[in-house]
C-alpha cells in the first residue's frame, strides 16, 4: 500500500475535512495493509465536536485536514 493508495480514498469534504467514504470492512482491510507494510498512517475519528472545534481553531483543523485518513465517528458527520 503506497501513500497514493491512501489518497485515493473515496472521500467527502465537509468544511475542508476528507472524510473517507469506505465502509468498515473496506477501512479495516486498508489499516490491516497498511499494519503490514509498516506504513504509518494518521487516522483520525472525527465527530461533530470535532469538526466544530476545528472551525474554531485552525491549528487543530490543520491538523484534521492533514491526517492520512479521517474517518466518520456517528451519525451526525455521516448524514452531513
Amino acid at each position: 500500500m503506497s501513500q497514493s493508495a491512501l489518497a485515493s480514498v473515496p472521500t467527502v469534504s465537509l468544511y475542508g475535512i476528507r472524510f473517507s467514504k469506505l465502509n468498515m470492512q473496506d477501512t479495516v482491510n486498508l489499516l490491516t495493509e497498511c499494519i503490514e507494510q509498516r506504513q504509518p498512517t494518521q487516522v483520525i475519528t472525527g465527530n461533530p465536536i470535532m469538526v466544530m472545534t476545528a472551525l474554531e481553531q485552525s491549528h487543530f483543523h490543520d491538523v484534521m485536514a492533514g491526517a492520512d485518513l479521517v474517518v466518520p465517528d456517528g451519525t451526525g458527520v455521516v448524514w452531513a
